[in-house]
């Protein structure tokens, strides 16, 4: 079997879907009992089982409560195989496969197990932070020695930062065309849909030319529908995108109601109402008001 420990700190940060159960509540005491999140297994574990397990400490076992079970390909803490300066977030994660492993794994707070106890080794992936006060010399003396000793591999914050924007973008070119299609779709939707009420509108235009409107400024009267419609969308999306924040349903995405949220939407916006009234212009233009009523 394989036993991850996890800080405190990585429990509250990161918690991955469970197919039934519960993630760990550092304010339960679980009975004295140290909680555990078993993968999926042939053991027979279920939600509330509690097993002894041998472990380096005085008892030379502790007892464990199983409190949730992972669903199968969840993505857990554990750095994935990658060479040092390819490290992006993506490798901080791996998806557990019970089939392909062939071993069940807990995962267990740390804290719980050191109260009873047991000791605890360190092996696998280990995040390197540093005080606020700490000098930039010491922290690159320590990169260095770091990278002298016997590890697989090793990155900097930075480094880290960039590979993951890297990453991202990566993702982001594959969607693109997804992203291209339907910017495309929605902008001949726009014009097709604003040419057609533009011609059920034709009569109604010529009778407001008799009454003296000037006939190309008939074209304006499009021009500010498709302002309305596009500035009662960007706010009612806005909005939606407040509310989405405020409750929490962005908090595991990379959307956030920001300036340049904000400013993307309106940008759309206004191309919408500049590429909407190009077609209508040219209807209107096409013909006069004499014409119009004559054929009606």
């Amino acid at each position: 079997m394989l036993i991850i420990p996890h800080l405190d700190a990585l429990i509250n940060m990161y918690q991955p879907e469970l197919s039934s159960g519960n993630w760990f509540d550092l304010n339960d005491s679980y009975c004295g009992l140290v909680p555990a999140v078993v993968s999926q297994n042939d053991l027979g574990l279920q939600i509330g089982d509690i097993i002894s397990m041998p472990c380096f400490s005085e008892a030379g076992k502790v007892d464990i409560i199983i409190i949730g079970i992972l669903r199968e390909g969840a993505r857990i803490l554990d750095i994935k195989g990658a060479d040092g300066e390819d490290i992006s977030y993506d490798n901080l994660y791996m998806s557990y496969y019970y089939e392909i492993e062939e071993e069940p794994l807990f995962i267990m707070p740390q804290s719980r197990l050191e109260d009873h106890g047991v000791l605890v080794q360190v092996d696998g992936p280990v995040i390197l932070t540093y005080n606020e006060n700490v000098p930039e010399e010491t922290r690159k003396h320590n990169d260095l020695m770091i990278k002298n000793m016997v590890v697989l591999s090793s990155i900097n914050g930075e480094d880290l930062r960039k590979n993951s924007i890297k990453y991202i973008f990566s993702q982001m070119y594959t969607l693109f065309p997804i992203l291209a299609s339907v910017f495309i779709l929605t902008i001949v939707s726009a014009v097709s849909v604003n040419a057609i009420t533009t011609k059920r509108q034709l009569r109604s235009y010529a009778i407001y030319c008799i009454c003296g409107l000037e006939w190309r400024r008939c074209t304006l009267i499009n021009f500010v529908s498709a302002v309305i419609t596009a500035t009662a969308s960007m706010s009612l999306g806005i909005i939606i995108l407040l509310i989405a924040d405020k409750v929490g349903l962005l908090a595991n995405t990379t959307i956030k109601p920001d300036l340049i949220c904000i400013a993307v939407c309106f940008l759309t916006a206004l191309v919408y109402s500049v590429i909407s009234v190009i077609l209508p212009a040219k209807i209107i233009n096409s013909s006069t008001p004499n014409q119009i009523l004559k054929s009606n």
